[in-house]
């Protein structure tokens, strides 16, 4: 199972994220929450910022809880 499955089960509770300030892309790179394609915008997680702090070099630290497991509506 990748992240996009886990969050859409039910099976995250909160998020914590660190920002490199690297800009890394391409068609093959995954990301975080890569999973089946959300149909409306209305299927995406709702998150709630908890915390964030800036780090040294430049990286931001997210701390999310999930609010809402079944999405925006």
């Amino acid at each position: 199972m990748n992240g996009g499955t886990f969050l859409r089960e039910g099976l995250i509770d909160e998020i914590s994220l660190a920002y490199a300030p690297l800009a890394i892309g391409g068609s093959n790179t995954p990301g975080i929450f890569d999973g089946v394609e959300l149909e409306t915008i209305d299927q995406a997680t709702v998150l709630e910022l908890v915390d964030m702090k800036k780090m040294d070099m430049g990286t931001v630290w997210l701390h999310y809880l999930v609010k809402n497991k079944e999405g925006i509506g």
